[in-house]
């Protein structure tokens, strides 16, 4: 229930006060190490003596047969968000397809709206790969004591009007579907930039690319893990 103006880390006027420009609505086409520019969209340039990437990740996107006929959220932003609220306002049931933070966040938040929610992924213990299997079945059992209900080591193959059939042959009524099954870097514009690029952007221990000067820093940059390079 947390409201809109609690959702800022700055009050509006904050980056003006510290000299920050915020360019809202605008998207990077090019980035010239070279020649230390960055081309917008709209034609503008912006120098820079360092440049640091941040655009995070995207969510992983599959096709479902079938699933035209009916709603299918993806979790990634504050307007995804506030879609899911809106539309879970009128049902009574939801798929979730995931058993990651996204996937056990969301059905936690539509249970305490009173909605039911069926949880599907192909893993057998939620969470296990990150927290291991012991963390991982705890959170299971956390979430099933408050009613979600997990079809683990499944899929979903396909939807037709409001069933989802699971690969292990049963079905599952639902309103709509919240896909949480993982993010990929949102690397595109270093590929343009001939950036190295590897799961993510590569970077070493100061996060530094693999052009002097442009740096890149959380979900989108991959670096160097301290016990195997």
């Amino acid at each position: 229930e947390a409201q809109d103006d609690w959702i800022p880390m700055w009050p509006s006027d904050a980056y003006a006060q510290r000299h920050i420009e915020l360019l809202l609505g605008s998207r990077v086409s090019s980035i010239d190490p070279g020649a230390r520019t960055v081309l917008l969209e709209n034609g503008s340039r912006r120098d820079f003596g360092a440049l640091l990437i941040a655009t995070g990740a995207d969510p992983v996107r599959f096709p479902i047969p079938g699933a035209d006929s009916m709603q299918v959220f993806y979790l990634r932003s504050f307007a995804d968000s506030r879609a899911i609220v809106e539309r879970a306002r009128t049902a009574k049931h939801v798929v979730v397809v995931g058993a990651s933070f996204i996937g056990l966040e969301v059905s936690a938040a539509l249970r305490t709206r009173g909605v039911a929610v069926d949880v599907v992924a192909p893993e057998h213990v939620p969470l296990e790969r990150i927290m291991g299997t012991e963390v991982g079945r705890f959170v299971q059992s956390l979430h099933a004591a408050h009613g979600v209900v997990f079809h683990l080591g499944e899929t979903v193959t396909s939807v037709a009007g409001r069933t989802v059939a699971l690969s292990g042959g049963g079905t599952v009524d639902a309103d709509f579907v919240v896909m949480g099954v993982g993010v990929r870097p949102a690397t595109a514009i270093a590929e343009r930039s001939g950036l190295a690029v590897d799961r993510g952007i590569a970077v070493n221990e100061f996060l530094e690319t693999s052009s002097p000067g442009i740096f890149a820093a959380g979900d989108v940059a991959r670096w160097p893990d301290p016990h195997t390079g």
